[in-house]
């Protein structure tokens, strides 16, 4: 990305967990803000990280993955975005949901088919990024949720119906919000459960309010369903190999910031 930004800009990050934060790390020109996966409070860190003076503002963190074809650990550089809130699709339900209203992006406007609407990343962020990253890394659509997507059935509606490769929970928001200021954005998101995971209710229960995870809320939730260790300790796997390429990517970003 080197040139991509000047000397006085400064990154605003939104994130949904601490320990997604500490992947990322720090810089000089580069802080970060939690939304512990709570859309409200996504948008309020937004804002506020553009009131304390960052020019361009970033979605970076874990994402599911709705692509058969990505692993965990894939890098996703968003080119757009959709935003999704209405109900989440089953395989059965065909109706489209409620988008956002069209809306333009940081450099044109786009209508998907179907009649969605999204928002688009500066297409020279997204190039930039891919060629830092490398080979790892795709250029493809986020949809963003408002709230967890957990099941493989679930997954593949999402990719079906939006051409998405990987679904969030800050994405949508950092784009919306972004639009708003008039400010650039770009999302750099990692498969953490690829599409054919099933996300246990252990591993949701693990999220605190703060964007921490307890150890004693997974244990609690595992007494209940003692039947989902298995796919816990798989989602660890896979959780862990994302993290290892979300520090790369951090370490890509923190460059350009330090």
């Amino acid at each position: 990305m080197a040139g991509m930004f000047s000397i006085a800009d400064r990154l605003g990050v939104v994130t949904g967990l601490a320990a997604e934060a500490r992947a990322i790390g720090s810089a000089s020109r580069l802080n970060i803000g939690l939304s512990a996966a709570n859309p409200t409070r996504a948008a309020d860190t937004v804002r506020k990280l553009i009131a304390d003076g960052a020019t361009v503002v970033a979605s970076v963190g874990l994402a599911a993955g709705l692509d058969p074809n990505h692993a965990p650990g894939t890098i996703i550089i968003a080119d757009r975005v959709i935003a999704w809130t209405g109900a989440l699709p089953t395989p059965g339900r065909r109706a489209l949901p409620e988008c956002d209203p069209p809306a333009a992006g940081i450099d044109t406007t786009t209508h998907l088919p179907g009649e969605f609407s999204g928002f688009l990343v500066a297409p020279r962020l997204a190039t930039a990024l891919a060629e830092c990253l490398g080979d790892e890394a795709k250029v493809a659509t986020l949809v963003g949720l408002n709230e967890a997507v957990t099941s493989p059935a679930t997954k593949l509606a999402l990719m079906t119906q939006t051409g998405a490769a990987a679904a969030d929970m800050e994405t949508h928001i950092v784009a919306q919000v972004a639009k708003e200021a008039g400010v650039p954005w770009f999302a750099v998101r990692i498969v953490a459960d690829p599409s054919n995971r099933r996300v246990p209710p252990a591993a949701l229960a693990a999220l605190g309010v703060e964007g921490d995870v307890s150890v004693s809320r997974v244990l609690k939730a595992l007494a209940r369903s003692p039947g989902d260790l298995p796919e816990l300790l798989s989602l660890a796997l896979d959780t862990a190999q994302a993290m290892r390429q979300l520090k790369r990517a951090g370490r890509v970003i923190r460059a350009e910031f330090d």
